[in-house]
């Protein structure tokens, strides 16, 4: 009897976990509200590629900074 408590047990928590979880586009609209509100943006990027004709994979890692700039008229601001 004890092993199926547990697994009823189990499947009542993971039902309570699903629907507890926030919507991923209010966790997208938070972070564009936070976005906008702020002078400057910090990221750390690292991208691989994988090409075709290469065996090896290309990497590029960068720390980007970009400061809001309101006289940029076509991307609004600058990267550092």
């Amino acid at each position: 009897m004890r092993p199926y408590a547990a697994v009823i047990i189990g499947m009542i928590f993971l039902v309570f976990e699903a629907t507890s979880q926030t919507d991923p586009q209010a966790i997208l609209n938070k972070f564009l509200d936070r976005r906008d509100k702020s002078n400057w943006f910090q990221a750390d990027v690292h991208i691989e590629l994988k090409l075709f004709n290469m065996e090896d994979t290309i990497t590029h890692k960068a720390d980007v900074e970009m400061v809001r700039a309101p006289t940029d008229s076509l991307f609004g601001g600058a990267i550092h």
